[in-house]
């Protein structure tokens, strides 16, 4: 609040000698939360506005908001409350706001109209939405000196309910409407919506996949929506097609899961020098993973400094071991760490108890012996990962029985029928449990 001294001629109507005496100032402030301003104040240190402004189509004469201001009005809704509002409700957010001082062509929170923002959001698909998103996040790490040492890649699905017939044809593909008014594929590269590996374990619906590469603080370097069946394989030779001259000028380490551990992407990425760091599979290179695990010299083990000061923080101990890689040379590191303590034992355990109910609920008996292979077959192929040597044997009989009442002296009621039985012979594999 501001305020003002008194003039001398209201200090001379007070009788006796008085100390000069203030009144509130006719001034007013208008007042916004400082999230708010904040984050105004970084979207504008990057001029994002400008740079949506170039890159959409769109009339200056024919639009009273310009897509930039849009945009930015879309962004800081998301630190206005605790959810992002849909777009019918953008405007009510803004209600009290200094508008004039956020916006270059917004002066009334009605003109954030949800119709205008759901044609900027087509403008800026028509535009390709992640080419800049990717610009806006450049500009913005330049801009406050952000260095990137490492790049963090990963997927998550989203799934999503309804049908998605309406704008999808039967291949999953979006589908417009061309000049003419017939429906065509989408030209612009965009997403299908369909079933994929559920991350978040809801298989019976469909859904999308999102890529996305963050630095060591977590600030995104790209973002691309992804079709739901898209295998992380598949992400990450997209994402380094995307990075590669800047992991490369950079000197980057692209960091990812054993998704990124096949033959094609590894040759790919040592002839073009990019740095990487994940975890080898152990199908990759002929199972290089046991051969490294076999010859690492785990007497010299050095000790990691812990990550947390926590008591029961986990110990780590590590040992480099270099190995050939189509005739380059690969770093290895063998860790071993305390959170696995007991779990190994945990886990073979469990495997024999889950060995143990598959095999009892295994039939011994049959009527031929097609019938007892094809069983052993079937249970062999569910437990294939099993820790144990399994073989069978299969025992050939003929039980006779007879029906009730008298028997014959001739014997001719006597029935013989062919038994075979199913022998299972478990032997525990030691490499296996180890």
């Amino acid at each position: 609040m501001g305020y003002k001294a008194k003039t001398l001629d209201d200090v001379r109507r007070i009788s006796g000698r008085v100390e000069p005496m203030f009144s509130p100032a006719r001034q007013s402030y208008r007042m916004t939360q400082l999230p708010v301003a904040v984050t105004s104040w970084v979207i504008d240190s990057i001029d994002l506005i400008g740079i949506v402004n170039s890159r959409v189509r769109w009339d200056p004469s024919q639009c009273k908001v310009a897509p930039g201001d849009a945009v930015k009005a879309m962004i800081m809704t998301m630190v206005m409350g605790g959810y992002r509002p849909a777009l019918e409700n953008v405007a009510s957010r803004f209600n009290g706001q200094p508008m004039e001082l956020y916006f270059e062509s917004i002066d009334d929170p009605d003109m954030l109209d949800p119709d205008m923002l759901a044609r900027v959001l087509t403008k800026l698909h028509e535009a390709d939405a992640p080419q800049i998103f990717s610009t806006v996040s450049a500009a913005l790490r330049a801009r406050w000196g952000i260095k990137t040492v490492a790049a963090h890649s990963d997927t998550t699905s989203v799934s999503v309910e309804g049908r998605y017939v309406r704008g999808y044809d039967d291949e999953g593909n979006h589908v417009v409407a061309d000049e003419d008014g017939n429906r065509i594929v989408d030209p612009i590269e965009t997403m299908h919506i369909t079933h994929g590996f559920s991350k978040d374990h809801r298989p019976d619906l469909k859904q999308f996949m999102d890529g996305t590469v963050v630095n060591q603080d977590g600030i995104p370097l790209i973002s691309r929506p992804l079709d739901g069946n898209t295998a992380d394989s598949e992400w990450n030779r997209k994402a380094l097609e995307l990075l590669k001259q800047t992991l490369i000028d950079e000197g980057i380490i692209y960091v990812a899961d054993s998704k990124l551990i096949n033959e094609p992407l590894v040759s790919s990425m040592m002839a073009d020098g990019i740095r990487f760091l994940s975890r080898c599979p152990a199908n990759f290179a002929d199972k290089l993973q046991s051969k490294v695990l076999e010859e690492a010299d785990y007497d010299g083990m050095i000790d990691v400094p812990p990550i947390s000061k926590k008591k029961d923080s986990a110990k780590r101990r590590v040992v480099e071991s270099p190995i050939d890689f189509n005739g380059e040379c690969l770093r290895a590191l063998v860790v071993e760490t305390s959170t696995f303590a007991g779990k190994g034992d945990k886990a073979v355990e469990k495997a024999r108890a889950s060995f143990d109910t598959a095999l009892k609920k295994l039939p011994k008996q049959y009527s031929c012996q097609k019938d007892a292979v094809a069983a052993f077959e079937r249970f062999m192929k569910k437990t294939s990962k099993s820790i144990f040597d399994v073989s069978a044997e299969y025992i050939h009989d003929v039980v006779e029985s007879r029906p009730r009442g008298r028997p014959r002296k001739d014997g001719t009621d006597i029935r013989r029928a062919d038994v075979w039985t199913l022998d299972v012979d478990v032997q525990a594999n030691p490499e296996k449990e180890r």
